[in-house]
């Protein structure tokens, strides 16, 4: 079983820092397997984040694919380990892969043009729930995840990652039950629902830290917080 972990985080702001950090704690709980930690785009062929929001994804993933990774996580540089990461590994080896969901609907969170591309109404999107794309496990060597990919693939090739973040002025959908897109999130949570995989309940394993935030859940095996 070959890993791999691959992170992409800009060189501004506090992104090196949570990306170093992330680094050093896989390995602190467990951790065994390739890292791939870019700082720049054109390390792995991806266009700017400008360019095709979040497309780095695609492309940072795809790298280790290329250099042979079976499992590939990724992680954003706001997400680190606490404790053991094996009960991660333990839900991949069992269905293929891991992701959780984040707590908000496709209804909410999903452009119009994004909706239309799947086949999808705004009525059909109030029942997918979304899940922290920050925080994906593949398993490549499941016929399944490489359905998922090709899929997330062609949405990003299409363009179906680009939007607001907001829906002011109702640039996303007049809907009202829009407040905005969420680029890869909203992508890949439509694609799983699509395809019949489950997530973990929110808050299971990945928990957000710090002021007004509840007390990590027991089962909590990361943390989300940006570097202060």
């Amino acid at each position: 079983m070959k890993q791999a972990l691959v992170n992409y985080s800009s060189p501004d702001s506090w992104y090196p820092k949570g990306q170093k950090r992330l680094e050093d704690t896989m390995k602190q709980f467990g951790f065994n397997g390739e890292m791939y930690m870019f700082s720049n785009n054109t390390q792995f062929g991806s266009p700017t984040h400008k360019e095709n929001p979040y497309g780095f994804k695609i492309h940072a993933i795809q790298y280790a694919l290329d250099r042979g990774a079976e499992i590939v996580w990724w992680m954003d540089s706001s997400i680190f380990p606490v404790k053991d990461i094996s009960p991660i590994l333990k839900i991949v080896e069992e269905k293929g892969y891991f992701f959780e969901q984040c707590g908000y609907t496709a209804a909410q969170w999903t452009n119009d043009k994004t909706l239309q591309y799947f086949g999808l109404t705004r009525d059909d999107s109030e029942k997918i729930q979304l899940f922290s794309a920050g925080f994906m496990v593949l398993d490549f060597r499941q016929e399944l995840i490489r359905e998922f990919f090709a899929r997330f693939r062609n949405s990003y090739e299409a363009e179906m990652f680009k939007g607001s973040w907001t829906n002011t002025n109702n640039s996303e959908s007049n809907d009202s039950r829009c407040m905005g897109h969420r680029h890869d999130l909203s992508c890949a949570s439509i694609i799983a629902y699509q395809l019949g995989m489950a997530y973990s309940p929110c808050g299971t394993y990945l928990s957000y830290v710090g002021s007004g935030y509840a007390t990590p859940k027991e089962t909590s095996v990361f943390h989300l917080q940006p570097v202060v």
